[in-house]
């Protein structure tokens, strides 16, 4: 999941997908090595740019199986 300085950063086009994948583990889905830079009006204390993030996908896969 997202903290929000990580979605304002998004917004502003501070991401980079290069080389970053989408890994399925057990019934979830997990974002790696996807970069969010730090959003310019956030000081997070040791934020890792590349961390793995859970994605919610739950809602969109249910609208596509339907």
């Amino acid at each position: 999941m997202l903290y929000g300085h990580e979605v304002k950063a998004i917004k502003t086009g501070q991401i980079d997908l290069f080389g970053s994948h989408v890994r399925i583990i057990g019934d979830e889905a997990y974002s790696i090595g996807a970069r969010i830079y730090t959003y310019k009006f956030a000081k997070p204390e040791r934020y890792d740019e590349k961390r793995t993030r859970k994605l919610l996908l739950r809602l969109a896969l249910e609208r596509f199986y339907l």
